[in-house]
């Protein structure tokens, strides 16, 4: 009688097991890595230009095109030296109505750093290019928020880092832009979002 022999294929079911674990999890590791910055990147993004955001930079965009507002003179050497000038309530000195509209305005929008007469915000003109590096004529407000790292927060230079530089005209022919930082509160937290927007003026 011939004895049949016994299959013994349990070792290679236990290295067919380990190939295919290591695989999946090679697999898993590599999803991981790439999609969960992927998430960061879009919770940071999130305060980018919102709907709000555009909407509140678009009321700070009327009072600036409006004829009440002058940039004063002590200021404009700041535009030349640094590429940007911060927008403040008591530059509308011709229109006291107008004025207390724009103290009402940034502090309902709750627009970053503003006092109580609507001062120091976080209101920003620049150009309306951002950034021409063949042109180094002109001082401009990409290069001064890259350099100047104490009169910016990191959030802030981070938004500016993923705006484009707008070599292309304006549709519109605006020769500036606004770029505003509001303080937003969400239950207990403090968060910020950026806004920009084009100004004709």
């Amino acid at each position: 009688m011939v004895k049949m022999k016994k299959n013994n294929s349990s070792g290679f079911v236990l290295a067919e097991t380990l190939v295919v674990t290591v695989f999946l999890m090679v697999i898993f590791g590599l999803i991981y890595r790439n999609f969960v910055p992927l998430i960061g990147e879009y919770e940071k993004r999130e305060n980018y230009d919102s709907v709000d955001g555009k909407y509140s930079a678009y009321l700070i965009k009327r009072m600036i095109e409006d004829s009440s507002y002058d940039i004063p003179s002590t200021k404009t050497q700041n535009f030349t030296d640094k590429g940007f000038v911060q927008f403040e309530c008591s530059d509308i000195t011709s229109d006291n109505e107008k004025r207390n509209y724009c103290i009402k305005i940034v502090r309902n929008l709750e627009v970053n750093g503003c006092d109580d007469n609507g001062n120091n915000c976080e209101i920003y003109i620049t150009r309306y290019r951002l950034n021409n590096a063949s042109d180094t004529s002109k001082v401009w407000f990409k290069q001064t928020v890259k350099k100047e790292k104490s009169l910016f927060r990191s959030g802030f230079r981070d938004y500016i880092e993923s705006l484009p530089d707008y070599s292309a005209e304006s549709l519109n022919y605006a020769n500036y832009r606004v770029i505003i930082c509001f303080k937003n509160t969400k239950g207990n937290n403090n968060y910020y979002s950026y806004a920009t927007i084009e100004v004709s003026r």
